[in-house]
């Protein structure tokens, strides 16, 4: 089977973006081959199979001419392909709904956004299959709506040495700087920590940059708010580190915080599940998950005080509870949440769109290509 992919951006080295890159690589173990749309290419380091056509964003090209090279794309790869798989933005698929009025190819569409825009909802109406994380990644009621997991690559992102802590408690957050990720509400339980309980003996790292100009705004913000709290030797900006990289991160952290509210599973807080992490996040949809742990783990949204208590019940767990906990995370995010599941799970729906069953023999008989 031959499939096309359009997506944003392709860069292995990306620090937001960078995980689709590997989702490339594990998708064409499974395919003869993989020609992929992007409106940004960087680094590549990708199989023989695959071929990235880009619009030409990173070289600073106008727009007229994206929409050009895309055009002039598809005609000549929609023929060749059996099916288009869409990572993400809907307008891609609405673009695409005019020429392949002609081809007729099947189309799946990645969504993953608790908040469904117009032009998402539109471009769901135009595709043969949504595919989402969970239920609760994706409000807007579809019957064509599938759940796959979020695609994490257990390999990389996996525990490192045992689950004793030494030293300072050391807590995580990986997430672009944003009003939206509610970085305000750890800055705030930090000074509660510090100058309400008096606890000192930890440190938090911040992993991420802002993208927009008014996100380096608000993180000029953040760091005047923790010079008038005095807390700043307990925060270190780390800026934005490219995703392959952020494993390390995990593996030296105690505790992982996700300050946005609501919604459902998100990528940061997999990966740090995956390293067997304990996550303190204001998403109850954790609960399940976390069993036991849970009362210790969910905080009520932006409330500081609140986050504030969790992590200090996290720094009193014994070795016995580390031990449990990094198991049944790491369990539920393999049996879940792995990314060589989903590559295989994204390739069915296509051979189950287009009624042929010869794709997967031929892939996985191509040498060291063998899911593990």
């Amino acid at each position: 089977m031959k499939l096309l992919v359009i997506t944003q951006r392709v860069d292995d080295d990306d620090d937001v973006l960078g995980f689709f890159h590997n989702w490339l690589e594990k998708l064409s173990r499974h395919l003869e081959e993989l020609q992929v749309i992007a409106l940004h290419a960087g680094t590549l380091r990708l199989p023989s199979n695959v071929v990235v056509h880009s619009l030409g964003k990173e070289k600073g090209d106008p727009k007229w001419r994206w929409g050009i090279r895309f055009y002039r794309r598809l005609f000549r790869l929609l023929p060749e392909v059996d099916g288009v798989f869409c990572h993400m933005c809907p307008e891609y698929v609405l673009a695409l709904a005019p020429v392949n009025a002609i081809f007729r190819k099947p189309v799946v569409l990645w969504y993953a956004h608790v908040q469904v825009s117009p032009l998402a909802a539109r471009a769901v109406r135009r595709v043969d299959t949504v595919l989402t994380p969970s239920r609760e990644s994706f409000t807007l009621p579809a019957t064509n709506l599938a759940a796959t997991g979020h695609g994490i690559d257990t390999h990389w992102f996996r525990p490192s040495g045992d689950a004793s802590r030494k030293g300072p408690l050391r807590v995580l957050n990986v997430n672009r700087i944003s009003r939206v990720k509610e970085v305000s509400t750890l800055v705030e339980a930090v000074s509660v920590l510090v100058n309400q309980k008096g606890f000192r003996d930890f440190r938090v790292r911040i992993v991420g940059g802002p993208a927009r100009p008014e996100d380096s705004r608000y993180l000029e913000e953040l760091r005047d708010r923790a010079r008038e709290y005095g807390i700043e030797e307990h925060l270190e900006w780390v800026g934005p580190v490219r995703n392959k990289d952020t494993a390390r991160f995990y593996q030296e952290a105690d505790v992982f915080v996700r300050m946005q509210p609501g919604g459902g599973y998100g990528k940061n807080e997999l990966e740090a599940l995956s390293c067997g992490l304990p996550v303190v996040i204001c998403a109850p949809v954790y609960a399940p998950v976390f069993g036991r742990f849970a009362p210790s783990l969910i905080f009520r949204e932006r409330d500081p005080v609140d986050l504030a208590g969790k992590l200090l019940e996290v720094e009193r767990w014994s070795l016995a509870d580390r031990d449990a906990y990094r198991q049944l995370a790491r369990d539920y995010v393999v049996q879940n949440h792995n990314l060589d599941t989903l590559a295989r799970r994204i390739v069915d729906e296509f051979q189950k769109l287009v009624g042929g069953d010869e794709t997967r023999a031929l892939a996985e008989a191509r040498s060291g290509n063998a899911p593990r």
